[in-house]
């Protein structure tokens, strides 16, 4: 019985529009891109209303998901999970940083406030 030659192998060919790319491009020393109306609501369950407010006890609810939110993908990564997203975590930590930079931002300053408390006791 003759032998039957196997067909030419092919590289795959990946279908997904963007699967070699990443979803936003990124240059080299440049902090990753955070877009807060597009980001947060894929990372964490937020309203639209707690998008929009950008009171001080709002942004310290978004940071507390965030942490939240932050604290699980970390558990999954170290567990091995199947569902852990290594880009998921990063945009995590990106969000997190940002919106705690800006929740420090609207608090006054720590000392600032002590030293309001001293002298409101008559302490200084």
């Amino acid at each position: 019985m003759p032998r039957l030659k196997s067909p030419p192998r092919i590289a795959p060919v990946s279908t997904h529009a963007g699967s070699r790319a990443p979803a936003r491009p990124q240059t080299e020393g440049r902090p990753p891109r955070y877009d807060r109306n597009c980001d947060l609501p894929r990372l964490i369950q937020i309203w639209p209303r707690e998008l929009d407010d950008r009171s001080q006890e709002n942004l310290g609810l978004i940071v507390r998901k965030l942490r939240t939110a932050l604290r699980a993908e970390r558990q999954r990564g170290l567990a091995g999970h199947w569902t852990y997203d290594v880009a998921r975590h990063s945009q995590l930590l990106v969000a997190y940083r940002i919106e705690l930079r800006r929740l420090n931002e609207k608090r006054p300053h720590r000392t600032a406030r002590a030293l309001q408390d001293c002298k409101q006791l008559g302490g200084g």
